[in-house]
């Protein structure tokens, strides 16, 4: 879960780039936590974070409607930008596990992050994303699909390998084996086809 939360705060810090600047993600019981910051010139952070979380809303009104169009069209023709999505699908991810991300502003108030369905994210046609590289030590694993089994690598990013046994995956990461390749985008993940481990496999 830590890395499905690590990969809402990156999306957010890079769809929000221009006014706001987050912390370091802090483990409570119970919980992830981040502070989050107005740049400097922004006076009434509240008031910002506010209209912040009410455009998200409103991105998520307009992919619920386009799913329900008998031809939906892509998030950027309904008015949704890349980078909003991209925030969108990570909370869909938070959501999946019945987590609930919130903000909870000076004043005391807690407002909660909208989530879309999935229903209005498959509509969607895909989206082409740039390809990642991988390189560091496996560091956790977690379920994926039909694919293959979801490894963590480094600082909590999470890739699908291709053809990986949830049994593998726990003895590369009891291994602590370093993991390098090229991950391309495929429909909800990215997925490592050709890894490269540092160590002989034991598996």
């Amino acid at each position: 879960m830590l890395a499905s939360f690590k990969g809402l705060v990156d999306a957010m810090s890079e769809a929000t780039k221009a006014n706001f600047r987050f912390g370091k993600i802090c483990v409570t019981e119970g919980a992830y936590i981040v502070d989050v910051c107005c740049v400097a010139g922004l006076t009434n952070q509240d008031a910002e974070i506010v209209a912040l979380f009410e455009k998200f809303d409103q991105d998520v009104e307009r992919l619920e409607l386009n799913a329900g169009c008998e031809d939906p069209t892509s998030a950027s023709a309904c008015g949704v930008s890349s980078p909003s999505l991209d925030v969108l699908e990570a909370a869909l991810e938070m959501r999946r596990s019945d987590n609930v991300v919130s903000v909870v502003l000076d004043d005391g108030q807690e407002i909660e992050l909208a989530a879309p369905s999935q229903d209005a994210i498959t509509a969607l046609p895909p989206r082409e994303k740039k390809s990642r590289k991988v390189d560091g030590e496996i560091t956790g694993m977690g379920w994926g699909d039909e694919r293959g089994s979801r490894l963590e690598v480094g600082n909590g990013s999470m890739f699908l390998v291709s053809r990986l046994t949830l049994e593998e995956a726990y003895e590369l990461v009891r291994q602590k084996q370093h993991i390098s390749g090229v991950a391309t985008w495929d429909h909800d993940a990215y997925v490592l086809d050709k890894p490269v481990y540092e160590k002989e496999l034991g598996i």
